[in-house]
């Protein structure tokens, strides 16, 4: 179980188990006891004098159970060639291309203290040195701080309004795949920008609120017109669109072409918390120590934690799946 993450390790609880003994006896022991009762309440010379009828009744016993092997046989067809569906389907999921370069990739989650960083600002501001640190060790490549690694479970999802048309208030607003990223980001990891431009660093607190696309959310919502200058508000802000960028793959779950994403700046937004992750040159898991030795010399009060690959990542996302289709 080495492999597995804390969440699936297995174990045994003894509640369970001792329910399922019990369920166990109890029904062999019905479903035993129903046929020795029958045998027993069975009188020998009515069964011979109504031999005739025995007969008929004997058939129609054969053709019930027969009618029955034949329900058992479709039933676990059925079952089989749905397992046969789902597995299929998992392998599709597993090796889908999410359409950007996820290689070589390390991943971290990084906290700043909220006693040092009181608001918005400083943790922008604080997010800028983590990223001019990382970005400071030789062979590392680029530098991605996000609300998400790369590729991850799900994306969360966030309800947006159109400016300009009708908005449902009710349960069926519309909703949108939200990640937050840093300027930088799109390059990184090879995402086109098709339309508009990407962040950069005029995109900060205090400025206009900006947010850029994915090309199936442009369709869904613009399919005659550019959405380029269009606004939309996410949490009560109000946002200008100023780019659109190929559709990817983040989630490995849902991977999707015609899944929606709205992408923000990370500037912009000031959370305490980001998922920091580093391209390099060379094995990934070798730049752990560096990395930690860059945090501390910069801020020996940040938090690193669930330091891992990318790939290593992506494999335990699969471990649940992979157990649930081996059982």
């Amino acid at each position: 179980t080495g492999f597995l993450p804390s969440f699936w390790l297995p174990s045994l609880d003894l509640r369970v188990l001792a329910y399922s003994l019990g369920i166990t006896l109890l029904g062999g022991v019905f479903f035993g006891m129903a046929p020795i009762k029958s045998v027993i309440r069975l009188n020998l010379v009515d069964a011979i004098k109504d031999g005739s009828r025995g007969a008929t009744a004997g058939a129609g016993r054969r053709f019930a159970s027969r009618g029955l092997v034949v329900l058992e046989i479709a039933l676990a067809s059925a079952f089989l060639a749905g397992s046969g569906m789902m597995i299929a389907t998992f392998k599709v999921m597993q090796s889908s291309d999410p359409g950007f370069n996820s290689g070589q990739m390390l991943t971290m989650r990084i906290t700043l203290p909220e006693e040092r960083y009181k608001n918005q600002q400083a943790r922008a501001d604080g997010f800028r040195q983590v990223q001019d640190v990382l970005a400071g060790i030789p062979g590392v490549h680029s530098v991605l701080v996000a609300n998400i690694p790369p590729r991850t479970e799900l994306v969360p999802a966030v309800p947006f309004d159109i400016e300009g048309r009708d908005n449902p208030q009710s349960g069926s607003r519309r909703h949108v795949a939200e990640v937050i990223a840093n300027a930088g980001f799109f390059e990184a990891l090879g995402i086109a920008v098709e339309k508009g431009r990407a962040f950069d660093a005029s995109d900060r607190l205090g400025a206009t609120a900006v947010a850029v696309i994915n090309q199936a959310m442009a369709r869904l919502y613009w399919p005659q017109a550019t959405p380029i200058g269009a606004r939309i508000t996410i949490n009560g802000l109000p946002r200008q669109i100023i780019g659109v960028v190929a559709t990817v793959h983040h989630s490995l779950l849902v991977p999707s072409e015609m899944t929606p994403v709205v992408y923000l700046p990370w500037s912009q937004q000031g959370a305490a918390t980001a998922q920091v992750s580093i391209r390099t040159g060379a094995e990934p898991q070798a730049f752990a120590m560096s990395v930690r030795r860059a945090l501390l010399a910069l801020d020996a009060s940040i938090t690193l934690t669930a330091v891992e690959t990318l790939d290593y990542h992506v494999q335990q996302v699969w471990v649940g799946q992979r157990v649930f289709t081996l059982l």
